[in-house]
């Protein structure tokens, strides 16, 4: 049987109805809103099977996309004529002009292309990136899931693989956990979550100026790799939050958010994101809003 989560709430709205006729009616209907929920429910399950089975068919598509990016798939132009045919490219190139190996930077670019990250992504970040090689999710059907992150060897950690796990609560499909590599940066000058500043403070009294360093943590693409737990904790509904402070459960289902994203359209479409075409989308969208705006 699903559960309803606004139970305690709907209990309390219950007596403000003086008509009990009314409240029998509202008891019947919110009875509907549990069957529905109780139905949902076995059509997540049904998505998640359906999801990690389909998964595995991708794998071979995938793993020829990674050799064509690092370079070690040969590109044979009869297997691609037709397709070339079709965007009316001719061929002009010689043996000798592919001077580069696979397509260099490919999942860097396509991360920094986001909305979800470029904005976040800092210098050092777009170096390290640099060193991205392929990007993964492992579904199970449960409907957990693990994003992989696989790096070439570099001067930042010593990881070749950086992980983050999702785990749902099997009652209702809501994230609950995440949990993610901690990363083993090779000195703190090659973190790029944090940033040392200097400050300078002045003594009221004595006049005296001297000059603090602080480490501070700023926007970064590595700061995605952080934990989050709300297994076993209920949210209190009664009890109003700090304004300057984010509810926990807010918080991990935002990271869940951008999760899905990358399994769901990062990694299928990433050559929609490496070409930035989804800007050009937004460009051609801002101007007829603009052309809108001028009719009128």
């Amino acid at each position: 049987m699903a559960t309803y989560d606004y139970e305690e709430n709907f209990v309390e709205a219950l007596k403000d109805i003086p008509s009990m006729s009314l409240k029998k009616k509202l008891v019947a209907m919110k009875n509907i809103v549990v069957k529905r929920l109780q139905i949902e429910k076995e059509f997540k399950d049904l998505h998640n099977k359906l999801e990690a089975k389909y998964e595995a068919t991708y794998k071979p598509i995938y793993e020829k996309r990674a050799k064509i990016i690092d370079g070690t798939e040969v590109i044979n132009s009869q297997d691609i004529q037709e397709g070339m045919a079709k965007l009316n490219i001719k061929d002009s190139s010689e043996p000798e002009d592919n001077k580069e190996v696979g397509i260099p930077e490919y999942w860097g670019k396509a991360i920094t292309n986001t909305d979800q990250f470029g904005q976040i992504t800092n210098d050092k970040d777009k170096k390290i990136l640099k060193h991205l090689t392929n990007v993964t999710a492992d579904i199970k059907e449960t409907g957990d899931f693990t994003l992989n992150f696989y790096f070439s060897p570099n001067e930042y950690f010593e990881h070749n693989l950086l992980t983050r796990e999702h785990i749902l609560n099997q009652k209702d499909n809501s994230i609950e956990k995440i949990v993610s590599t901690e990363i083993a940066w090779k000195s703190e000058e090659m973190n790029p979550t944090v940033e040392k500043k200097t400050k300078k403070i002045k003594n009221k009294k004595t006049k005296d100026v001297k000059t603090v360093t602080k480490t501070e943590e700023v926007p970064s693409f590595f700061s995605f790799f952080k934990n989050y737990d709300v297994s076993g904790k209920t949210k209190d509904k009664d009890d109003e939050e700090d304004e300057d402070e984010e509810d926990e459960f807010e918080i991990i289902s935002e990271e869940y958010e951008v999760a899905l994203f990358v399994k769901e359209e990062l990694i299928p479409y990433s050559i929609e994101y490496y070409l930035d075409m989804n800007k050009n989308d937004m460009e051609d969208f801002d101007e007829d809003e603009e052309d809108e705006e001028d009719d009128e």
